[in-house]
């Protein structure tokens, strides 16, 4: 389906429901449960398929949702399954580490759990995000989809059908913006719409058939972050350079923080790197406990000499203003998405190599005074 194509709008969509993260978790628990209308074997059949286990039959399997906080709890004989269930957002507060501790605490006594059997985690994501955390398996949406799939039958649960159409509604988006960004605009320019203004524009018939998917979906921040995602992996980083992906006001935000450029100030450690938000590119120095950093970690001096930098090469310079991050910023010749891929991988790869630069030259100008 490319962008024009018709979408099979099934029970999942016509109740709101398609792009909610708990109503998958919960058929995915539901397809695992006592209460599931799959035999023992089938029931077996889907997890090892939709984990990529080591072909084996269980006998037993059980599951429940929403335990301490974690998504979906599987028991399957005397092995423990933990996912993370993240189909719009991302994880957030080192969460995953801290699921490691609450089953040490909790899960081993609430289902008599053998030690012998250590949990296996998994980090399950619509777009492929990777857990990025030690004891993690990544897995996928794309994954499942192919284990609801190979239920199919004559005799398939009529809600198993419907949950598949969901899914494959959900993947045909993924793969169609992914082949071809520029055929999906309103992803990039949508994204910070209110959900009354996009239900405006699909009725004023603004969006063809997948866009107007994509907004009663929600789905422009998750899209834009898997673009992000795929161009900062195009850019030939070095190895240690750090890659975040986050958002405001819907708009995603890529930061690459220069591993070798390193400026230690009023006791606190900063990085130099860049940053790309919609067409804005910027030149920063950003302490690594940004969230919790005051503007006063930046001395007067060091934004001096940001300042003077970005005068000197006809950048806007950005002072702090409610933590410790300076910038210096320009506007892309044009917005993300009229960009070919191939030739927005090029643009950025050249902006990095110049901001490096600048970025060796900030931290000897701001060492030398500090």
């Amino acid at each position: 389906m490319d962008n024009k194509g018709i979408i099979e709008l099934g029970l999942f969509e016509h109740l709101n429901i398609a792009d909610t993260e708990r109503i998958h978790s919960q058929v995915i628990a539901w397809l695992l449960s006592q209460d599931s209308p799959l035999s023992p074997s089938k029931k077996s059949d889907f997890l090892v398929s939709f984990l990529g286990l080591e072909n084996k039959a269980y006998q037993t399997i059980d599951t429940i949702t929403e335990f301490q906080n974690i998504d979906i709890l599987i028991r399957a004989d005397d092995e423990l399954f933990v996912i993370e269930n993240k189909l719009k957002s991302s994880q957030h507060s080192d969460q995953l580490s801290k699921y490691i501790n609450t089953l040490d605490k909790h899960v081993s006594d609430f289902w008599m759990l053998k030690k012998a059997n250590p949990p296996r985690f998994y980090f399950l994501t619509l777009i492929g995000e990777e857990a990025g955390c030690d004891g993690w398996e990544n897995t996928n949406y794309g994954k499942l989809l192919e284990a609801v799939q190979q239920l199919g039958g004559i005799d398939t649960h009529p809600l198993i059908s419907a949950y598949a159409v969901s899914l494959k509604n959900l993947m045909t988006i993924v793969e169609s913006f992914n082949r071809d960004p520029r055929q999906f605009h309103t992803v990039f320019t949508d994204g910070s719409l209110k959900k009354w203004e996009k239900a405006q524009r699909i009725r004023d018939g603004k969006y063809t058939p997948a866009q107007a998917y994509i907004a009663k979906c929600q789905m422009e921040t998750i899209l834009q972050k898997m673009f992000m995602a795929r161009l900062a992996g195009q850019l030939e980083l070095q190895s240690g350079d750090s890659v975040k992906i986050n958002e405001t006001w819907g708009v995603a935000l890529l930061q690459v923080a220069f591993s070798s450029l390193v400026v230690e100030m009023s006791g606190n450690t900063f990085n130099l790197g860049v940053q790309l938000q919609d067409r804005s590119f910027k030149i920063n120095l950003m302490a690594q406990e940004y969230a919790s950093s005051k503007t006063d970690w930046v001395r007067p001096t060091a934004s001096n000499v940001f300042k003077n930098i970005a005068e000197e090469l006809g950048l806007r310079f950005n002072p702090p203003r409610s933590n410790a991050y300076l910038s210096m910023s320009k506007r892309l010749p044009k917005s993300l998405w009229e960009y070919s891929f191939d030739d927005l991988v090029v643009c950025m790869k050249e902006e990095c190599v110049i901001a490096k630069a600048v970025c060796h030259d900030l931290k000897s100008r701001i060492e030398a005074i500090l």
